[in-house]
């Protein structure tokens, strides 16, 4: 877009006459501009066209002067500055994100919404070939076809989701407490009952997470964006609607790279029992800590850490092939008299030094 042209879209914006697609387009301009521009601009004259942004922006105005035109473009590389640490991803994190919101900013596409009212899981296929496994209750509203930038759809409720790659066009996933990012992957979004707690657990691949921020659009250009936290196989992010906490940890039963893989193929992320715990076989026979802790790090994409690297000189006899991560090094630990912690997304093992 030239200069010209995004002068009189903000002339429109003043007098009210944007669409939501040229609200999204004046933002996405505005981050895209090289934050170099503005380096002419002192700390107090960006302060100043800061307010007066704000003035510009939201205050109708009836007498129309060249200098409000000069401001504009002032204001246009100065709003690059603010933006220079914000990636376009983390942007668009910080627009209102309701249902409402989400339609009426789409409103040039024909939306379908797909309700789950049985008491099984309904699966979804979307115009990407996305597959989306709704649970009971949970429902999802999604464009008829992903015509645009990017594959948006909004979720209420809980589901799993199998998106088809596509590293040009990223899939947003809305709800009304989190955004979730992704290119091409597998993950479950969850949502408490009340509505106090949004979860996403990765099943494959890596997810961008971060508060669905209920800010107007250009409130979002002069506040920090939305906190963010990338996830990857075995982890979860975490939200509280309370405090407003986005915090990210290990899930509550880690598979392996196997498992998973498989599940993603289901689309609906149901497993037996008997699928859920490790494939591959641990038998062991005096081997070292170092090396199963290395197999275990390897095969749950997990990383597993010692309070003391003496531990790694213990060795463990047991065949733990058909059971869970955890209770493999429950028992692991128990072997030398020691034991093991979750901190975040890794895992510290403690115990007696071994010689």
């Amino acid at each position: 877009m030239d200069k010209k042209s995004f002068i009189d879209l903000l002339d429109r914006y003043q007098q009210g006459n944007c669409s939501e697609t040229e609200k999204i387009r004046v933002a996405n301009w505005y981050a895209s501009l090289d934050a170099h521009s503005a380096g002419d601009l002192s700390d107090e004259e960006l302060s100043e066209i800061s307010k007066r942004m704000e003035a510009a922006i939201f205050t109708p105005t009836y007498s129309r002067t060249p200098v409000y035109r000069k401001l504009y473009v002032r204001l246009a590389i100065a709003a690059a500055v603010s933006l220079i640490t914000i990636s376009a991803a983390l942007y668009l994190f910080n627009g209102n994100r309701t249902e409402d919101a989400f339609l009426s900013e789409h409103q040039e596409l024909a939306m379908v919404t797909n309700k789950n009212t049985s008491a099984n899981n309904q699966t979804v296929e979307l115009g990407d070939h996305s597959v989306v496994t709704l649970q009971p209750g949970a429902s999802i509203t999604y464009p008829k076809l992903f015509n645009g930038a990017d594959r948006p759809v909004y979720l209420k409720g809980n589901a799993f989701f199998s998106v088809t790659k596509n590293p040009k066009k990223p899939f947003y996933v809305y709800n009304n407490n989190l955004v979730v990012k992704v290119l091409g992957t597998s993950f479950f979004v969850k949502e408490s009952a009340n509505g106090k707690a949004a979860q996403v657990d990765v099943n494959t691949g890596k997810v961008m997470v971060a508060e669905n921020a209920k800010k107007s659009l250009f409130a979002a250009l002069a506040t920090k964006p939305a906190k963010a936290v990338l996830i990857t196989p075995n982890q979860k992010a975490v939200f509280d609607n309370e405090d407003h906490q986005l915090t990210k940890s290990l899930v509550d039963q880690p598979l392996t790279c196997a498992v998973r893989a498989f599940r993603a193929e289901l689309h609906n992320g149901q497993l037996t029992d008997e699928r859920k715990v490790a494939a591959s076989n641990h038998q062991f026979s005096e081997t070292s800590l170092k090396d199963i802790f290395k197999i275990l790090s390897s095969e749950y994409s997990i990383d597993i850490r010692v309070a003391d690297e003496s531990i790694y000189a213990c060795t463990f006899t047991g065949d733990i092939s058909k059971k869970g991560l955890f209770e493999q090094l429950s028992l692991i630990c128990q072997s030398v008299s020691g034991s093991y912690q979750i901190e975040g997304t890794s895992i510290l093992v403690k115990g007696v030094k071994c010689h």
